[in-house]
């Protein structure tokens, strides 16, 4: 269920022991500190399935179905176009606190 996906989701790679591993080369040097504050702009919204929905995006997952890709409408039971207004209301939240985040 998308509830207890959004419960399991990690923002950080983690090596057996639970430490943070270094983010790729190509991530900017403040990138965990990044992260950090997103999630912590992301667990102010109430509802679980905008959360996940968000960071499924941000993971590049497709809104809508093309071609049989699994779309994040279809993963959280919502219609293409509650999924994409649910991104939209995040990222203004976002950008009202001045991250960007395309």
């Amino acid at each position: 269920d998308a509830i207890d996906d959004a419960r399991r989701y990690s923002p950080y790679e983690t090596d057996d022991d639970g430490k943070m591993i270094d983010p790729p080369d190509d991530k900017p040097a403040d990138y965990a500190e990044q992260v950090a504050f997103v999630e912590g702009v992301l667990a102010k919204i109430a509802d679980p399935r905008k959360r996940l929905a968000f960071r499924l995006r941000m993971d590049g997952a497709p809104t809508d179905s093309q071609k049989g890709s699994v779309s994040i409408a279809r993963a959280l039971g919502v219609s293409d176009k509650t999924a994409r207004a649910w991104i939209a209301e995040v990222r203004a939240m976002l950008k009202k606190l001045g991250v960007s985040h395309d």
